[in-house]
This record gives C-alpha cells, structure tokens and sequence, in this order.
C-alpha cells in the first residue's frame, strides 16, 4: 500500500481527468439557459422605469420603505 506502482496508477487517473476536464465541449449552454424565451417583459420594465423617473421628488421612498417627509416610525434622536 502506498508503492510506486499506486501512486503512478493515482497520478495517471489525475492527469486524465484534469486533461478531459480542459479539452470539454464548452459549447453546452447549461439548464438555465436554454430557454429561447426572455423572461422580462420589456414593455413593463419600460413603463415601470418611466413611471419611477417621471414621479415627483416628494414621493420618493427612502432606504427604509417609508416614505422621506412622512411623519410615520419612530422618531429620530
């Protein structure tokens, strides 16, 4: 156990895999991708931008979720 003989035998089966793994076919787009369909409805995405850039400043949301100029939380110190 441990001889030459393994240790060659480990090193080959090591250096064929590290071989096939650089030499694949990267052509495979993977299980996430293959799907032709875009999944984002440009139309709303749009109109959702234009909707949020064309809102006044007063109805801006902080970082929070509430509303800036609103009374509404606790108070600040």
């Amino acid at each position: 156990m441990g001889g030459p003989v393994e240790v060659l035998l480990i090193a080959a089966i090591a250096i064929t895999g590290l071989v096939g793994w650089l030499v694949r076919d990267r052509r495979y787009p993977g299980p996430r991708l293959l799907d032709e369909e875009p999944r984002i409805d440009r139309n709303t995405l749009d109109a959702a931008e234009r909707e949020a850039r064309d809102a006044p400043a007063s109805a801006a949301v902080s970082v929070r979720g509430v509303a800036s100029g609103s009374d509404a939380g606790p108070p600040r110190p």
